[in-house]
């Protein structure tokens, strides 16, 4: 037996499907709300997908008024909310980033592929809003964010 083996029995003995998963659960047992607001927000830059998921099916309200990543996160519903309360969202950084930006660098469809469409819709809304897509930043992401669901922005890729 391989070392990955031993630990995935403990993992499956204590009730959790893979070790990863316990693992992150064990993680998130001692912070606070700051930091698993961190957490997320790392597990959602190296598209952590299943961090991701364990953090929003345990905390759902953790990113509540956080824009740049509930644009990272699809959250269609909550970002037309903030964009009708202050549009300004729309090009307001968080930390050094711009929240286009934070949309096309979100790994997240490979998590929620059905989520797609929610990605395009805040992209749309933050362009009319004024984000620019020509930004150098957004530019940038774009070209490295591989391929992706295009929607007529000129090749705008989410």
């Amino acid at each position: 037996m391989k070392h990955a083996d031993f630990l995935h029995v403990i993992a499956r003995e204590n009730s959790f499907a893979t070790w990863p998963a316990m693992k992150a659960s064990i993680e998130a047992l001692g912070l606070d709300r700051a930091g698993k607001l961190q957490r997320l927000k790392i597990a959602l830059h190296h598209g952590q997908t299943g961090v991701v998921h364990r953090f929003m099916e345990d905390k759902p309200d953790l990113v509540a008024g956080h824009f740049s990543l509930l644009c990272g996160l699809y959250d269609v519903c909550a970002v037309r909310a903030m964009l009708r309360d202050d549009p300004t969202c729309a090009v307001t950084a968080a930390g050094p980033a711009l929240p286009l930006l934070h949309l096309c660098r979100s790994r997240m469809v490979t998590g929620w592929p059905d989520k797609a469409d929610d990605a395009i819709a805040i992209a749309d809304m933050l362009v009319a809003n004024g984000a620019d897509v020509n930004e150098r930043s957004t530019v940038t992401a774009l070209l490295g964010a591989g391929p992706r669901r295009t929607h007529g922005h000129g090749g705008l890729a989410v």
